[in-house]
C-alpha cells in the first residue's frame, strides 16, 4: 500500500517535523505483518525541484504523485490549506482512499 501525505506547507515553519512525525508514525501503526506502507512525504521534493518552482510547480509534481498512491491521509489542519484542498479534490475525483488523521488516530 502506498500512502500520500497531504498537509499544510505554505505559511508554516514546522512542516519538516510535523511531515516527518506523521510519515513515522504511519509507517509503524499501518504496518500489517512485517509490511509497512509505503509513505510519500511530500516534503522531499524540496531536494528534487529547481530552486525557482513556484507553489504551482510543486502542485503538478503532487497530482502525479498522488496517481500512484492508494490512499491519502489529510493531516491536521489540511482544511484551511490551498494545497490540501487542491489534493483533496484530485484525490476524490480519482476515486483513492481518503482518511483525515483524526479518523486514524
Amino acid at each position: 500500500m502506498t500512502v500520500y501525505l497531504s498537509g499544510p506547507i505554505t505559511g508554516t515553519s514546522d512542516y519538516r517535523q510535523r511531515f516527518a512525525y506523521c510519515e513515522e508514525r504511519v509507517r509503524k501503526e499501518l504496518a500489517y505483518g512485517n509490511k509497512a506502507p509505503d509513505v510519500v512525504n511530500p516534503t522531499h521534493l524540496e531536494k528534487l525541484m529547481p530552486p525557482k518552482a513556484e507553489h504551482e510547480d510543486y502542485m503538478r509534481v503532487c497530482f502525479e504523485i498522488l496517481k500512484l498512491c492508494e490512499v491519502v491521509i489529510l493531516m491536521p489542519g489540511w482544511e484551511s490549506s490551498k494545497g490540501c484542498n487542491q489534493e483533496y479534490g484530485f484525490a476524490k475525483a480519482l476515486g483513492k482512499e481518503i482518511f483525515t488523521w483524526e479518523e486514524l488516530f
